[in-house]
Protein backbone atom coordinates (compact mmCIF):
# COMPACT_ATOMS: atom_id res chain seq x y z
CA UNK A 1 0.00 0.00 0.00
CA UNK A 2 2.37 2.04 0.73
CA UNK A 3 4.38 1.29 -2.23
CA UNK A 4 1.62 2.35 -4.57
CA UNK A 5 1.33 5.84 -2.39
CA UNK A 6 5.02 6.69 -2.97
CA UNK A 7 5.29 5.64 -6.64
CA UNK A 8 1.28 8.19 -7.09
CA UNK A 9 3.74 11.01 -5.24
CA UNK A 10 6.38 10.57 -8.03
CA UNK A 11 3.87 10.61 -10.71
CA UNK A 12 2.25 13.47 -9.82
CA UNK A 13 5.77 15.44 -8.92
CA UNK A 14 6.77 14.67 -12.71
CA UNK A 15 3.17 15.91 -14.01
CA UNK A 16 3.61 19.16 -11.84
CA UNK A 17 7.62 19.51 -13.40
CA UNK A 18 6.71 19.26 -16.79
CA UNK A 19 3.17 21.20 -16.37
CA UNK A 20 5.73 24.24 -14.99
CA UNK A 21 8.17 23.91 -17.85
CA UNK A 22 5.57 23.83 -19.99
CA UNK A 23 4.18 27.31 -19.01
CA UNK A 24 7.70 28.91 -18.33
CA UNK A 25 8.15 27.95 -21.69
CA UNK A 26 5.35 29.25 -23.04
CA UNK A 27 5.29 32.59 -21.48
CA UNK A 28 8.55 32.76 -23.75
CA UNK A 29 7.16 32.61 -26.62
CA UNK A 30 4.29 34.71 -25.24
CA UNK A 31 6.82 37.71 -24.56
CA UNK A 32 8.51 36.71 -28.02
CA UNK A 33 5.34 37.02 -30.09
CA UNK A 34 4.41 40.26 -28.12
CA UNK A 35 8.26 41.84 -28.55
CA UNK A 36 6.68 41.76 -32.50
CA UNK A 37 3.46 43.83 -31.79
CA UNK A 38 -0.11 43.26 -30.47
CA UNK A 39 -1.53 43.28 -27.47
CA UNK A 40 -2.34 39.55 -26.37
CA UNK A 41 -1.73 36.06 -27.18
CA UNK A 42 -4.45 33.12 -27.23
CA UNK A 43 -3.46 30.91 -24.14
CA UNK A 44 -3.82 27.43 -25.90
CA UNK A 45 -1.80 24.23 -25.78
CA UNK A 46 1.38 24.38 -28.25
CA UNK A 47 2.30 21.06 -29.44
CA UNK A 48 5.19 22.71 -31.31
CA UNK A 49 6.62 24.86 -28.40
CA UNK A 50 10.27 23.80 -28.38
CA UNK A 51 10.62 24.07 -32.40
CA UNK A 52 8.95 27.50 -32.19
CA UNK A 53 11.13 28.40 -29.70
CA UNK A 54 14.48 27.34 -31.41
CA UNK A 55 13.38 27.18 -34.73
CA UNK A 56 10.88 30.13 -35.45
CA UNK A 57 11.14 33.52 -37.45
CA UNK A 58 8.77 36.18 -37.77
CA UNK A 59 7.97 36.47 -41.73
CA UNK A 60 8.00 39.81 -43.39
CA UNK A 61 7.27 38.86 -46.72
CA UNK A 62 4.19 39.45 -49.35
CA UNK A 63 1.18 37.90 -48.77
CA UNK A 64 -0.79 35.85 -51.51
CA UNK A 65 -4.14 35.05 -50.38
CA UNK A 66 -6.13 31.77 -52.05
CA UNK A 67 -9.58 31.81 -50.24
CA UNK A 68 -10.20 28.25 -49.58
CA UNK A 69 -11.99 27.10 -46.03
CA UNK A 70 -12.62 29.72 -43.00
CA UNK A 71 -11.05 29.10 -39.63
CA UNK A 72 -9.58 25.79 -41.55
CA UNK A 73 -5.79 26.69 -42.15
CA UNK A 74 -4.47 23.35 -40.96
CA UNK A 75 -6.47 21.80 -43.17
CA UNK A 76 -6.56 24.37 -46.24
CA UNK A 77 -2.26 24.21 -45.92
CA UNK A 78 -2.21 20.50 -46.39
CA UNK A 79 -4.82 20.15 -49.10
CA UNK A 80 -2.96 23.11 -50.78
CA UNK A 81 0.53 21.52 -50.22
CA UNK A 82 -0.33 18.19 -51.21
CA UNK A 83 -1.84 19.50 -54.62
CA UNK A 84 1.44 21.51 -54.87
CA UNK A 85 3.55 19.30 -54.35
CA UNK A 86 1.74 16.04 -56.19
CA UNK A 87 2.91 17.85 -59.45
CA UNK A 88 5.71 19.98 -58.65
CA UNK A 89 7.75 18.38 -56.08
CA UNK A 90 8.22 19.29 -52.09
CA UNK A 91 11.37 22.25 -53.41
CA UNK A 92 8.89 24.89 -54.00
CA UNK A 93 6.03 24.96 -51.30
CA UNK A 94 6.92 24.55 -47.75
CA UNK A 95 4.35 24.14 -45.00
CA UNK A 96 4.56 27.24 -41.99
CA UNK A 97 3.28 26.64 -38.84
CA UNK A 98 3.40 28.70 -35.85
CA UNK A 99 1.30 32.12 -34.95
CA UNK A 100 -0.37 35.05 -36.65
CA UNK A 101 -1.53 37.93 -35.53
CA UNK A 102 -4.94 39.67 -36.28
CA UNK A 103 -5.64 43.23 -36.58
CA UNK A 104 -7.06 42.67 -33.19
CA UNK A 105 -3.90 42.94 -31.67
CA UNK A 106 -4.38 39.17 -30.81
CA UNK A 107 -2.11 36.47 -31.71
CA UNK A 108 -3.87 32.84 -32.78
CA UNK A 109 -2.43 29.71 -33.72
CA UNK A 110 -1.94 29.77 -37.44
CA UNK A 111 -0.91 27.23 -40.39
CA UNK A 112 0.20 28.74 -43.94
CA UNK A 113 2.44 28.40 -46.83
CA UNK A 114 6.22 29.91 -47.71
CA UNK A 115 6.67 29.75 -51.72
CA UNK A 116 10.91 30.24 -51.92
CA UNK A 117 11.09 30.82 -55.05
CA UNK A 118 8.56 33.81 -55.30
CA UNK A 119 9.62 34.74 -51.68
CA UNK A 120 6.06 34.89 -50.69
CA UNK A 121 3.26 34.01 -48.18
CA UNK A 122 0.59 31.91 -49.31
CA UNK A 123 -2.50 32.53 -46.49
CA UNK A 124 -5.60 29.98 -47.06
CA UNK A 125 -8.02 32.02 -45.01
CA UNK A 126 -7.37 35.74 -44.13
CA UNK A 127 -4.44 38.04 -44.16
CA UNK A 128 -3.23 38.46 -40.87
CA UNK A 129 -1.18 41.90 -39.48
CA UNK A 130 2.33 39.27 -38.83
CA UNK A 131 3.24 35.87 -39.15
CA UNK A 132 5.61 33.48 -36.54
CA UNK A 133 6.51 30.60 -36.99
CA UNK A 134 8.82 27.67 -38.19
CA UNK A 135 9.49 25.85 -41.54
CA UNK A 136 8.41 22.84 -41.53
CA UNK A 137 11.39 20.00 -43.49
CA UNK A 138 9.49 17.87 -46.07
CA UNK A 139 9.43 14.86 -43.47
CA UNK A 140 7.44 17.02 -41.09
CA UNK A 141 5.45 18.63 -43.50
CA UNK A 142 4.52 14.81 -45.32
CA UNK A 143 3.18 13.99 -41.40
CA UNK A 144 1.42 17.02 -41.22
CA UNK A 145 -0.25 16.01 -44.39
CA UNK A 146 -1.54 13.15 -42.92
CA UNK A 147 -2.95 13.88 -39.83
CA UNK A 148 -4.54 17.04 -41.02
CA UNK A 149 -5.95 16.26 -44.58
Amino acid sequence: MLFICVEKIRILIKEVIAQLFEEQSFDLLKNKLLAFGGNSVQETYEEDLSRLLTKGNLFKNKVTTVKMKSSRCHENSACFWGNYTDEHGTSDMKIVTGWALDSNGVWNQHTWLYQPSKDRIIETTFKRVAYYGFMMNDGEAQDFYFDNY
